[in-house]
């Protein structure tokens, strides 16, 4: 935020060094709060519909945690409201849905693919 005080709580629920880079390019305050779910448990032939309900199954863990965070209490007694942002991606190769690799060596194949 480029004036002021930020008007809300905001919550950064992923681990993603790219999202958190950004916030802080945009001058946004933030709490990053890793969610702990099973990916792998969670498929989708499509793309779309598979990141919305990984970002939901985020939201839904870290929600469940919220209230036995003190920080958090203190915001809400601010009176700031509470934004949380959850997400993922992925990306689809001849119509092959590829998730994070594993490892460097899954990542090299993934790239490979491309060619």
């Amino acid at each position: 935020m480029r004036s002021g005080a930020q008007p809300f709580s905001l919550i950064l629920g992923s681990s993603s060094r790219t999202r958190q880079q950004l916030l802080k390019e945009l001058g946004y305050e933030f709490v990053v709060m890793r969610p702990d779910i099973d990916e792998e448990a969670i498929r989708h032939p499509d793309a779309e519909r598979l990141v919305r309900l990984l970002g939901h199954a985020k939201a839904d863990a870290l929600l469940a945690h919220l209230g036995d965070r003190s920080r958090l209490d203190e915001q809400r007694a601010e009176g700031k409201p509470l934004l949380l942002i959850t997400g993922d991606q992925v990306v689809v190769h001849e119509g092959r849905i590829l998730e994070k690799p594993q490892d460097a060596t899954e990542a090299r194949r993934f790239i490979s693919s491309y060619r």
